[in-house]
């Protein structure tokens, strides 16, 4: 089954102190950058910004998040760490460290950040997504699943939500819970072979061979060389007497040369 994966929140909002034009003017040229995937030409605008106004903490945060987007994450922690000494209750700044430092796989710290965020704003669904996701790779599965509800309670469409509480039900061993939370992802989106095979490994667990059989079914259709469906396909097949089938099955990957997908969850979102 799959992984999580992280909603990194966005950029942050323009606090509402009296600033120079010319920075409101980086500022906002800066965040139409990152909007245009150029965070190269964004951090120029912005490091004008703080020329300008070197105590609002915005710009910091503006910066932060881009060089987050470059893969610069030591710089934007220092961005960050730059926008709090300004503004201690910054949620922007909180969201941005706990981004980064979810990409660098410090974890724990990251939930951390993620915390202090949601102590300043609770109605925040993708901090609560991305600190489950986090909890989920620090194997704290029932946490991470409360905080998959929250971001459910608080954006019930909130489709990747339901995904990735579906592989955490599935991980706490409630394969009926995660079936309702697959089928929940599948309404939303009928085109991602992963929910399909995702459902059919807990149909699996379930003992329900034809639902599994056909949620497999749904998933090749979509992607003919998924190898985790052929496994799964064979394995049923095995249980229901039909070796040959089964043998078949185990054996096209490898004769596709293609590796197996299943199980990641969905990544914090940026």
């Amino acid at each position: 089954m799959k992984t999580a994966s992280i909603l990194l929140v966005g950029v942050g909002i323009l606090a509402g102190c009296q600033s120079p034009p010319v920075m409101h003017q980086h500022n906002r040229i800066g965040l139409e950058r990152i909007l245009a995937d150029d965070p190269a030409t964004a951090i120029g605008h912005f490091n004008r910004s703080i020329e300008a106004n070197p105590q609002h903490p915005d710009a910091y945060v503006y910066r932060g998040d881009a060089n987050a987007s470059l893969g610069n994450y030591p710089e934007a922690l220092a961005d960050y760490d730059s926008a709090l000494i300004f503004d201690r209750n910054h949620t922007s700044a909180y969201v941005g460290r706990g981004n980064a430092r979810y990409q660098m796989g410090e974890f724990t710290a990251a939930i951390r950040q993620y915390s202090l965020a949601l102590a300043l704003n609770p109605r925040l669904s993708d901090v609560f997504f991305n600190r489950g996701n986090a909890r989920l790779k620090v194997r704290d599965v029932p946490n991470a699943i409360r905080d998959f509800d929250k971001a459910i309670a608080l954006r019930p469409e909130f489709t990747d939500a339901y995904y990735n509480r579906g592989i955490a039900r599935y991980d706490a061993g409630d394969w009926r819970g995660a079936v309702n939370d697959y089928s929940a992802a599948a309404e939303a989106s009928t085109k991602r072979p992963d929910v399909y095979c995702n459902r059919g490994a807990a149909y699996f667990k379930l003992k329900a061979y034809g639902q599994a059989l056909s949620d497999f079914d749904k998933a090749l259709g979509l992607s003919p060389k998924y190898a985790d469906a052929y496994n799964y396909w064979g394995k049923v097949k095995y249980l229901l007497g039909d070796r040959e089938g089964a043998v078949i099955d185990y054996k096209r990957p490898l004769s596709l040369r293609i590796e197996s997908s299943t199980d990641y969850a969905i990544e914090n979102r940026k």
